[in-house]
């Protein structure tokens, strides 16, 4: 393709096309230089302004996640960082083989960023803009958190008299306070209100002030998807999403019906947009109601198609997809067949990691099609035994290109900390026995094993 030449043929129509072609006819172009329109010289050497029919007839018959319309780039040429047409017209001038990573190659935003400002995506209530940063966006994602306040761990907190700071190490809390993204398991409703599930053996419910004890240690995306956060009825579950609201956290994998359940949660981080979905299979004789068209519950996901369809979504819209499950057997760290067995179908939709919880201890890690399963982190926050936990962290640093990495901690006496390094040594350890195909590295980076040759 020679698109300067198509740029060429047309110049002598430019300044009538101005208008209808989406840039403005104040005599600059969309990134500040003098436009022939407004009696600029057009003399040799002066940049030539590449037109968005242009750059969409040549682009027409390309496969792209978004339609490359004339409309789109007439949009890009006003609000798009500047110099991305220009980049797009060169390297079609040379003949490269187009791609959306173009975008973020040239100006730092994506394609499906820009396409979702573009559309208005950007207006929804699941669309969290982050201020400012630059390089790699880092998701750190926890295990089990309770917040009960008759359970013994929040108990033995208030009688004394600590705050998120007792609950977690200072090294610990920099971390998760750091990280761009930071999701917990949010284990149980928020609400003073309702009467615990009949027959049920564990019943949580927290206070709604406590979602602040979240805000605090960092927390960015509460997954609700859990056998817990229905404990006390539809109206302690309606308190719980009032309160995170209030709050200003967003959640997923539950909602007022299906439709919010099933709602990916995008977070705009350095340019790129990161999706999370979220549903549960954990309970073996069901208790947590169901969201449904009208209906207020959680999305499950025994039979997996509509969870296949929130990741199948998520996949269109967005640069990276995590896919946040409750599955799984308590307290062992052997995996059901259905783990195994749907992980691998998130991943076929479009997940780029799949983790899990629900089980109460870690389980391994695994990869299906080149993409990270992590099946289980266990509890993080949840009790006052002696446990060991850790957190994972993914680093990403351009549109398909991430690390995964397992940092691990220990539950003690109501705080979790970062381990030592002996100690972390020995869990990657263990780790690795539950992890055949994976490389755990000494930092715990996550590796897809490599057959000897």
């Amino acid at each position: 393709m020679r698109c300067k030449k198509y740029i060429a043929a047309i110049l002598l129509c430019s300044v009538l096309l101005v208008g209808c072609s989406g840039f403005s006819g104040c005599g600059t172009d969309a990134w500040g230089a003098e436009s022939p329109a407004s009696g600029g010289s057009s003399a040799e050497g002066q940049a030539v302004q590449v037109m968005p029919e242009t750059l969409a007839r040549q682009l027409a018959a390309v496969q792209s996640a978004h339609p490359l319309t004339e409309e789109f780039f007439s949009w890009c040429a006003q609000e798009a960082p500047s110099g991305l047409l220009e980049g797009i017209d060169d390297r079609l001038e040379a003949e490269a083989l187009y791609s959306d990573a173009w975008f973020y190659d040239l100006c730092g935003v994506s394609l499906h960023v820009l396409y979702g400002r573009y559309s208005g995506q950007d207006k929804g209530s699941n669309w969290h803009e982050l201020e400012g940063g630059s390089g790699a966006a880092e998701i750190i994602f926890t295990g089990d958190v309770n917040l009960d306040d008759d359970w013994e761990i929040m108990r033995h907190l208030k009688d004394s008299g600590g705050g998120v700071e007792d609950a977690f190490s200072s090294a610990l809390l920099e971390r998760l306070r750091g990280a761009d993204v930071l999701v917990v398991n949010n284990e149980f409703p928020y609400s003073r209100r309702g009467v615990a599930l009949p027959g049920k053996l564990y019943t949580f419910r927290a206070d709604p002030a406590s979602t602040s004890f979240l805000r605090q240690m960092g927390a960015d995306l509460a997954g609700l998807a859990n056998n817990h956060v229905f404990d006390y009825g539809p109206d302690a579950f309606e308190d719980t999403l009032a309160a995170l609201e209030q709050e200003g956290i967003p959640y997923m994998g539950a909602g007022r019906d299906l439709e919010q359940a099933m709602l990916p949660q995008y977070f705009i981080v350095n340019g790129m947009k990161l999706a999370f979905v979220a549903a549960t299979r954990a309970e073996k004789f069901i208790f947590t109601q169901e969201a449904g068209a009208t209906q207020p519950g959680v999305l499950r996901t025994y039979e997996p198609d509509l969870f296949l369809q929130a990741v199948t979504e998520a996949r269109k819209n967005s640069d990276f997809v995590a896919a946040y499950v409750h599955w799984g057997t308590e307290n062992t760290a052997v995996l059901e067949t259905a783990q195994r067995e749907q992980a691998r179908q998130y991943i076929e939709a479009g997940a780029d990691i799949v983790v899990g919880a629900h089980p109460h201890c870690l389980q391994g890690f695994a990869f299906e099609h080149g993409k990270h399963v992590a099946y289980s982190l266990g509890n993080f926050w949840f009790n006052m035994d002696t446990v060991e936990t850790g957190f994972l962290s993914v680093r990403i640093t351009a549109p398909g290109e991430y690390s995964v990495q397992f940092e691990p901690c220990i539950q003690h006496g109501g705080r979790t900390a970062l381990m030592e390094e002996a100690e972390g040594a020995a869990l990657l350890q263990y780790l690795r026995a539950l992890s055949p195909g994976v490389r755990i590295c000494a930092d715990g980076t996550l590796e897809l094993e490599q057959p000897e040759l």
